[in-house]
């Protein structure tokens, strides 16, 4: 008895196993025809313009294949056609990491990167649609600005040297890597820099002052406080930048004289400055030093 019944079981298993694949097979089936439909209700809902809709059907079939491209793609895009751009760029960079290098995904991760103000996401888009066809030289001013908004001053003086030999009739280039140099205290090459500026455009007074500046950072104040001194007699259109400029030039002067003529200044640019420069600050310190 016992016999027979091992031998009926060892009958039955491979029905029993062929049984079980057409269940697997069938529920496969069953379930990329649901995704399937669901992804075409959303795809016209989309195409009408009805984006909350179709996200709703896109986002019941991710449940079922969360890995779907165009699931994740326009689930993205209805996002962000209803300007919920936090949530469109959760699913278009969970698509972007899913299939790495998709032009199609990178503009759109682009965009609403930018939106949103999500600088790292932007410059990996940016990226993607280089190595894609598009020429870097089209995007040099928003990779510097974006890497200043990132903190990041190498990169900031990398793309503003590629900005300056792309566009070499830019004085206002030559004027923002001089200053990103500053940042990253290469000095030197700073005055390079706008020593070729003069050369190329001649000496216009914001080559001028900047070089001033870059003579500050160096510690040749006096040379600086004559530059600045010269500007304020021969260009009206700068007046509280230059009187700021020498008002630091003066303060980080021993003389009392000087630091009292800078604090005259600082005074006197007080409500023309930007806030950013912390005037009631250098104020106050120059006023304990003139105790």
């Amino acid at each position: 008895m016992h016999r027979y019944s091992l031998r009926a079981l060892s009958f039955r298993r491979p029905s029993l196993i062929l049984i079980a694949l057409a269940f697997v097979f069938t529920s496969c089936k069953t379930e990329s025809g649901k995704i399937e439909d669901l992804k075409a209700r959303g795809q016209k809902a989309f195409l009408n313009s009805q984006y909350k809709e179709a996200r709703e059907s896109f986002l019941k079939a991710l449940a079922i294949k969360p890995s779907d491209r165009d699931l994740l793609y326009f689930t993205g895009l209805c996002y962000k056609r209803d300007y919920i751009y936090d949530s469109a760029l959760l699913y278009l960079k969970r698509a972007d990491i899913l299939y790495p290098g998709d032009r199609e995904i990178n503009l759109e991760v682009y965009s609403v990167a930018v939106a949103t103000k999500s600088w790292k996401e932007a410059v990996g888009a940016i990226m993607v649609l280089v190595s894609t066809g598009d020429p870097l030289e089209i995007y040099l001013e928003q990779l510097t600005q974006m890497y200043v908004r990132l903190d990041e001053p190498l990169n900031v003086v990398y793309y503003l040297r590629k900005l300056v030999a792309s566009r070499p009739d830019s004085a206002l280039h030559y004027l923002q890597l001089a200053n990103a140099l500053l940042v990253v205290e290469s000095l030197d090459v700073a005055v390079g820099v706008i020593d070729s500026a003069v050369a190329r455009f001649g000496p216009r007074n914001e080559l001028v002052a900047t070089r001033a500046t870059i003579a500050a950072y160096q510690g040749k104040y006096d040379e600086a406080e004559k530059v600045y001194r010269t500007l304020l007699l021969t260009d009206s259109t700068r007046t509280p930048q230059y009187k700021l400029n020498l008002a630091n030039v003066l303060s980080l002067q021993s003389e009392k004289a000087k630091k009292r003529e800078a604090l005259e200044l600082y005074k006197a640019v007080r409500n023309q400055v930007d806030a950013v420069y912390r005037i009631d600050s250098l104020i106050d310190t120059l006023e304990k030093e003139l105790r």
